[in-house]
């Protein structure tokens, strides 16, 4: 399932997309009108957002894998690089569409009820297919997982994004004068909390990714948005003085 923000389950969930191959079976919900019941417009933003962090994670350890499919078709100026990137992945017969057995393996997750109804509104021409421009229309208003956290956040706690809306390594808590060492999804790594003082958090993750957890990190060179940190960087509360 895409729920929570642990990086395991999504690590898990990229496992599967990319060693099951979708096959025609019968779905596991009653009808239409059963599924978008519970699945009001309100949740689309947020299952766009989950997705968008969801497809980076499978695009950092597919190219750990040397896998690097090249979407063919066409995509709207602004279409971020992990849509894209997903659109390839799933277009297997490289026809620059998606068909209804291409989206199989994604959409059908029981655990994910709104996640079909959430696709399905991705064929905007009705024509079954899903085509490069409706499939980043789907994402258009998506944020990257630091950017969705910070707009609902009080200064005290909002989170330091980078320029690309990711989590910057060093996150802190003014409040409770903690700070701690996160991935760019902002999972926390285990042990990097300290108080009165910051952890050298880019040493850490260097030193993680560099031990095994590769899979863990975004890919910053490939993006539409340049991909380095840069003077547009969110400033968060690890930017602020810590007050004990």
């Amino acid at each position: 399932a895409l729920a929570g923000s642990k990086y395991d389950d999504k690590h898990l969930m990229s496992n599967e997309i990319m060693e099951k191959t979708p096959s025609p079976l019968k779905s596991t919900y009653n009808s239409q009108s059963s599924r978008n019941s519970d699945c009001p417009p309100s949740s689309k933003p947020a299952m766009a957002n989950r997705l968008l962090d969801w497809f980076s994670v499978v695009m950092a350890d597919s190219k750990h894998r040397r896998q690097h499919p090249k979407p063919k078709g066409h995509f709207p100026i602004g279409c971020q690089s992990e849509v894209r990137w997903m659109f390839g992945h799933l277009d297997s017969d490289n026809d620059g569409r998606l068909s209804l057995s291409e989206l199989y393996g994604l959409e059908h997750d029981q655990n994910e009820p709104c996640l079909k109804p959430f696709l399905d509104g991705c064929d905007t021409d009705g024509d079954i297919f899903v085509n490069g421009p409706e499939w980043c229309g789907c994402f258009s208003k998506a944020e990257r997982p630091c950017a969705a956290v910070r707009k609902r956040s009080s200064p005290d706690v909002a989170p330091a994004c980078d320029s690309r809306g990711y989590y910057r390594s060093t996150q802190c808590h003014r409040g409770l004068g903690l700070c701690w060492c996160v991935d760019p999804h902002g999972v926390e790594f285990a042990g990097t909390r300290t108080r009165g003082s910051k952890p050298d958090c880019d040493t850490i993750v260097n030193k993680i990714s560099s031990g095994g957890l590769k899979t863990n990190s975004v890919d910053l060179d490939d993006d539409e948005d340049g991909g380095t940190d840069s003077a547009q960087d969110l400033e968060g509360s690890a930017d602020q003085p810590l007050d004990f």
